[in-house]
């Protein structure tokens, strides 16, 4: 697990620095009507592997969001 990471470090450190933007949120929806609007749920299990490692790091999260009408 460990050559794994390493490797995966030495390939993103070839790649070049992305810039991040903050983008502000434009509208305020309530925890619970948002909570009405979930499609999916993705519960994430913490790898075993990782945990018994004591592995910690970033989280890149991919969501889609709808522009539908609330």
């Amino acid at each position: 697990m460990v050559a794994w990471q390493q490797g995966w470090a030495e390939l993103e450190a070839r790649l070049p620095a992305k810039e991040t933007l903050a983008v502000q949120p434009q509208l305020h929806v309530p925890p619970d009507a948002m909570a009405q609007r979930v499609v999916y749920r993705v519960m994430p299990e913490y790898p075993k592997l990782a945990r018994q490692a004591g592995v910690q790091g970033t989280v890149v999260l991919d969501t889609i969001v709808s522009a539908g009408v609330l």
